[in-house]
């Protein structure tokens, strides 16, 4: 066999994507035969534009076993093709404009929880490849963030283990003393919202480590079918009517004001005017053309000064919310800004859920009220100290009734009679054997890969009854050895 025949026998492989140097191992045994041919081979040339004999050559070279493993290879690749493309083609959005941003492979790692946003995860991007819809705004000279130290170094401790094992050893002894900065923020090109920020860890005066983090609760993953997580797509949030300005008072509202994958945190608090102090949540953006915006005005918050404005519905005037204007102390609340809150008492879900009122339509899921729901840890003896979660129904069973009269009870615990109700109903789930079916997942917990179990089903065993049947058993596989 010629050079040329060798240099169109790779062209096919390369097609089928096969493993070349396995075929052409065991077409040419010798060494340094292989090693001569394989220095001659001229340039790469697709395989169609081979001439016809050429083509017939090259299949000659082949046995009948390496022609049918192209064959199912080629056939497999198509196949794969086609069930991969969704994952190939997958981007990630800014949620406040929906505006590219970058590709899940410019992701290094994702951390699922880092401690360095307030608002969510980290991403932790790769240095490689760049993103031109997102924005460098330099920080000032030695801008520092004390309360985060901790938690930056953890996170870029964790990143270079996986990405530079091999000089873990070196920067880890000097991890302790390092001093954090941030020497950028980012922000969407399209709508200037924060995204994340630029770190560098200075190590010394002659090494430093840098790593490029983006909160992930501000990107939303897509594909060409839409958003690829299911959590929360197409619920839409409607206005409760409260604080209503136009129309019949009092009655529901019900435009339409975010979309439930918008929320990034219920756990705020607002004062809306002439009212007082409710429940909040705090959310990328309203859906365009559902509210107006006021203009923004200094105020003294708990997180530091900032121009809020006030946010009205636009169909019934009502106010609903505020948005973040300014931030008046200089990056501490850079986060925010941009960004809006949405007062509970304005969401007709969670009114209607207050009221006891069934809200679930076609394809929808209810929101859970502000009432108590049930969460408990449990110890299990797996062979070392181990623990799990339960939650709502699961607790319900350990507890013995509903978590709304656990509450009940716990705010009037100062009662003699109440407490040893309590105590009543903590003991009774202590050292009893239940039937558990769980489901676990990998966290990161102090840079340590950990199992978190949470237990989705709870029978109690009786053991009287467990012991009878177990007897009955024995009874029964000796009366058939009797009769044998």
């Amino acid at each position: 066999m010629g050079a040329c025949n060798v240099h169109w026998v790779r062209a096919a492989l390369r097609l089928f994507s096969c493993d070349e140097e396995s075929l052409l191992s065991s077409r040419f045994p010798c060494r340094k035969r292989r090693r001569a041919l394989e220095g001659s081979l001229p340039g790469r040339l697709p395989l169609g534009n081979l001439p016809p004999e050429v083509l017939h050559a090259v299949v000659l070279c082949f046995r009948r076993g390496d022609l049918q493993s192209l064959a199912i290879c080629a056939a497999v690749s198509r196949t794969f093709l086609g069930l991969c493309e969704p994952l190939l083609r997958r981007f990630f959005v800014c949620r406040g404009c929906g505006c590219h941003l970058l590709h899940p492979k410019q992701l290094a790692t994702r951390m699922a929880s880092s401690g360095v946003f307030e608002d969510g995860p980290a991403l932790v991007l790769s240095h490689s490849g760049s993103l031109p819809e997102i924005a460098e705004v330099p920080c000032d000279a030695g801008v520092t963030e004390p309360p985060r130290q901790r938690e930056v170094r953890r996170l870029i401790k964790a990143y270079y283990n996986k990405a530079l094992p091999q000089t873990r050893d070196f920067w880890e002894s000097k991890l302790h003393m390092a001093k954090v900065c941030h020497t950028h923020r980012l922000h969407c090109n399209s709508c200037s919202l924060y995204l994340g920020s630029k770190l560098q860890l200075l190590l010394d005066a002659e090494n430093t480590l840098l790593l490029t983090t983006i909160c992930g609760p501000y990107l939303q993953e897509m594909d060409k079918d839409g958003p690829c997580a299911a959590d929360g797509i197409g619920l839409i949030l409607h206005c409760s009517g409260a604080r209503r300005q136009k129309g019949r008072i009092p009655s529901p509202c019900g435009q339409a004001l975010c979309s439930a994958d918008s929320v990034l945190s219920r756990h705020h608090c607002w004062r809306p005017p002439g009212s007082s102090v409710e429940g909040a949540w705090y959310i990328n953006e309203f859906l365009p053309g559902s509210v107006d915006v006021g203009q923004p005005s200094p105020r003294n918050l708990a997180q530091g000064s900032m121009e809020t404005a006030d946010v009205t519905c636009r169909a019934c005037g009502g106010y609903v919310g505020w948005k973040f204007a300014k931030d008046l102390e200089g990056s501490r609340n850079v986060h925010q800004v941009g960004r809006f809150g949405l007062c509970c008492s304005s969401i007709q879900e969670l009114t209607e859920a207050r009221q006891g009122q069934k809200v679930r339509g076609e394809g929808e899921e209810s929101y859970d009220s502000d009432s108590a729901t049930s969460a408990a840890t449990s110890s299990l003896q797996l062979g070392s100290n181990r623990y799990m979660s339960s939650f709502d129904d699961v607790g319900q069973v350990i507890m013995g009734c509903k978590a709304e009269e656990v509450g009940r009870r716990w705010d009037r615990r100062e009662e003699d009679s109440v407490q040893r109700e309590l105590d009543r109903l903590f003991n009774a789930g202590l050292h009893k054997r239940w039937r558990i079916r769980v489901k676990s997942r990998k966290e990161f917990w102090n840079d340590e890969e950990k199992l978190k179990f949470t237990a989705i089903e709870m029978t109690p065993i009786d053991l009287l009854q467990d012991g009878k049947l177990k007897f009955q058993e024995v009874c029964q596989s000796l009366a058939a050895m009797e009769s044998r």
